[in-house]
């Protein structure tokens, strides 16, 4: 592997089996089942089987990739359909698992014949997209061949298997690997942006792919963090005091949420700053966020309104 994924659990994961760690049962069985050297292996060669089987039925000229025929592929019942975009819609959702986890979590029933998901009736659409990838990927790890590993599928579910589940929803519905954004020419966060808007993903989906296990740039990107404006600090201070971390993607650093803000000449605070439509920036800055401290390429995005307190800026740190 060439770096340690941005996704936080599941670069602990690469470190648990890379350290030699013993895994959960159920990883190891599966790791087992699919002839892989890590689970993080056998989970990429199995959502190739799945997403292959797909191609053979729908093709490959489809727009995004459709849960509901992931499901039908993979035997899988699906309840409680995600709704069809409408136009009124955000193109995107900037939550995090953290924020989301109640709404968004579907469930799922393991059984040999009638496998079923389950989403909440009251799910946003691109999130329940994510949900129903997710359970997949734990229907993946419990699946064996036609059948179910009754053992595991009893099992609670460990924090490794939650975060190679995230990762299967990842490889289903982006799949990769991704193309490398123009060197010198693209800003990554707003080619990140849009890669969420063409597969109908969360951006905190679509920042992780961006340094997932199979992408060229894994281990080229320190860090993504999504900042929004504090609704606890008064709109009379800077701008940039009022900017906190929402979310972060930083395996490698503790950035402290709800206890940071943005440094007043940062990129991420200029960008907050330019009226309110969406903007976008790249310039190499000294950066100092936590424990996240070095000299990046900073790429940022803001969009949102700053007297609706709904300014939002996601920023990536690169190496250069």
């Amino acid at each position: 592997m060439v770096g340690f994924a941005l996704d936080p659990s599941l670069a602990a994961l690469q470190r648990m089996e890379g350290g030699g760690s013993e895994l959960p049962l159920a990883l190891r069985r599966f790791r087992s089942h699919m002839h892989g050297e890590t689970t993080i292996e056998a989970m990429q060669r199995a959502t190739r089987d799945v997403l292959a089987s797909y191609a053979g039925v729908i093709g490959t000229d489809a727009h995004r990739i459709s849960v509901t025929k992931l499901c039908d592929v993979c035997g899988v019942m699906l309840s409680g359909h995600p709704s069809s975009r409408t136009r009124a819609r955000a193109p995107y959702s900037a939550m995090g698992p953290c924020e989301n986890r109640p709404g968004h979590t579907g469930s799922l029933l393991l059984h040999p014949r009638h496998t079923k998901i389950d989403l909440p009736a009251h799910v946003d659409f691109v999130r329940a997209r994510i949900a129903v990838g997710h359970e997949l990927g734990h229907y993946l790890i419990h699946r064996r061949d036609t059948g179910i590993d009754t053992f595991t599928a009893r099992l609670p579910s460990s924090p490794e298997e939650e975060a190679l589940s995230e990762y299967a929803a990842r490889l289903l519905l982006l799949p990769g690997p991704l193309p490398r954004p123009a060197e010198g020419s693209s800003n990554l966060v707003a080619y990140g942006m849009e890669c969420a808007r063409e597969a109908d993903i969360t951006l905190h989906a679509a920042s992780a792919r961006l340094g997932d296990p199979d992408s060229p740039l894994v281990g080229t990107v320190d860090g993504i963090i999504l900042w929004r404006l504090n609704p606890r600090v008064s709109p009379d201070e800077a701008l940039s005091k009022r900017l906190m971390p929402k979310w972060h993607l930083c395996p490698s650093a503790f950035i402290p949420i709800n206890r940071c803000h943005a440094s007043r000449r940062s990129l991420i605070s200029e960008l907050a700053s330019l009226g309110d439509g969406m903007v976008a920036g790249s310039r190499l800055e000294d950066v100092s966020i936590g424990s996240l401290k070095g000299s990046y390429r900073v790429d940022a995005v803001a969009w949102g309104t700053v007297a609706r307190g709904t300014r939002l800026v996601l920023s990536a740190f690169i190496h250069q």
